[in-house]
Order: C-alpha cells, then structure tokens, then sequence
C-alpha cells in the first residue's frame, strides 16, 4: 500500500509541476526576510519568495531527473537488444564502447562534462544518460538474451517473426517489470545527480534547481538565513527521493503468484508433519 501511495504522490507532483502554469517570482525590496504572512519560508538575497523560487526548482530538478532516467533506460534495451540479435562484429563494437564507458571514473567523466557545457535543462539530460547509459545495458543484454532463448521466441522465427514482432510480442512484455524498477532507479540517480551538479556551481544559474537553491543558501550557512534558504530543498529533494526509493523498492521485488505460495505452504507443512512422525 505505501508504494502505491507513493507513485500516486510522485505522479501528482510530476504532473502539477510540468504541465500546470506556475506564478512567476516576485522581487521585492525585503532581503533575506524571516518566514512571514507574506513569505511562508522568507526571501532569498535578491528579494525572490523562496516557496515560488522552490516550486520552479523543481520543474528542472524533477523534469531533468526523470527525463534522463527515462531516456537512458529507452537506450539501455535498445542497445541491448541490437547486441543481442546483431552480428558479432557489430556486437564486439558496442560491447567495446559499453566497457570503455564503464571503465570511466563515472562522477570525474561527469564533472568534466558539466565543467565544458555548463548545461542547461538539455545539456544535463545529455551528460546524465551518457554517463549512466553503458550500466543498463549489461542489465538488460542477460535479460533480453534469456527471453530469445525460449521456445515461443524460436517458434516465432520459424514463421518469419521479425525483429520488431518479437521484440513487441515476446520481449518487451517480459522485462517490462524490469524495465520499470531500472526506470525508477535511473530517476533517482539522476535527480541527485543533477542536485549535486547544480550545488557544486556546474549548472547554468539562470535555470533555477533545488541544488542551485541550496548553493545559494549555503552562503549564509553562518547565520540565521540558512534554515529558510537551504532547509526547504533539502526536505523536498529528501522527501522526492524517499517516494521514489519506496516505488523502486516495490517494483524490484520479484512478483510470486498466490497459488505458488499455497503449494510453497501446503508442501512446508506436509514436510513439519513428516518429521515430526
């Protein structure tokens, strides 16, 4: 029940965040003003109310996060699935890009990255699946390998299945459980990832983050202004990834059928009366 409050929570959230229209900020003349009536969590150093400056963070600390993790995963069975039904010479190639990207020291090839483009919301989606990418492809290749190793894959060839039959009718379905867990996953690792970046200055500040938000704060860590500028996009990136850790949590278990569980039962205590006659 709590990972399905959680996905209801996050799909909310995702929802009223990228497609319901968000006040713009207001400047006022009040600097670093203490949470009020007419500021609930107080004013940054330039004047702007610090809950509208936190709710367009999250468009670009969600919608980055979730985009990057989407796409990477698309790629990660994409790629995976080519390797799996492509020649060998073609197949050793990727297989060759995949190993020297894994061998990358992954958050270093990031900083580079970042430290080159200064990205935007598109540059980040870029550096986050090309340094995420090569990870899911390992996962998916022994799943996707598996599944063509059935007999209905092998029957669906016999009658001239192609490529994209069976990767609709027999993979996909299979690893779509799969596939749904790496999502969520690769979501969360890319929403802290792109926090990270945007606190340690690597991100275009003219695209408000949670991360550029706590950077800003982190300047006024020695006095009383810290608890409204860097505490609120704490919580709400903690609280953000804790909803998807619970999702992630729920879809990587695997799925055991109920009448499996009442053989599972039923041959259990049928062994205990066994021993103890």
């Amino acid at each position: 029940m709590k990972p399905l409050i959680s996905l209801f929570v996050i799909l909310g959230v995702t929802f009223s965040i990228l497609f319901i229209p968000l006040p713009n900020v207001h400047v006022s003349t009040d600097i670093l003003a203490q949470p009020s009536a007419a500021h609930w969590l107080g004013t940054t150093a330039t004047g702007m109310d610090t809950v509208s400056l936190l709710a367009l963070g999250a468009i670009a600390t969600i919608g980055v996060g979730l985009s990057a993790g989407i796409i990477t995963v698309v790629l990660g069975i994409m790629t995976a699935y080519l390797t799996e039904v492509t020649s060998a010479r073609v197949q050793c190639l990727i297989m060759l890009v995949v190993d020297i990207l894994i061998a990358l020291p992954e958050t270093a090839f990031l900083l580079l990255l970042a430290t080159f483009l200064r990205p935007g919301p598109l540059g980040l989606i870029f550096i986050l699946v090309v340094t995420s990418w090569a990870g899911e492809i390992r996962i998916f290749a022994v799943a996707i390998r598996s599944e063509l190793a059935r007999d209905s894959v092998y029957a669906a060839r016999l009658f001239n299945g192609g490529h994209m039959h069976i990767f609709s009718k027999h993979i996909a379905p299979a690893i779509l459980r799969l596939a749904s867990a790496r999502t969520v996953a690769s979501t969360r690792r890319a929403t802290l990832k792109h926090a990270g970046l945007a606190f340690l200055g690597f991100v275009n500040p003219l695209t408000p983050s949670w991360g550029g938000i706590m950077q800003e704060g982190f300047e006024y860590i020695h006095t009383n202004a810290w608890y409204w500028l860097m505490l609120p996009p704490i919580v709400s990136l903690s609280l953000y990834l804790l909803l998807i850790f619970n999702v992630g949590e729920y879809l990587a278990k695997p799925k055991i059928n109920n009448h499996d569980n009442k053989k599972t039962e039923h041959f259990i205590q049928r062994q205990e009366c066994t021993e103890g006659n």
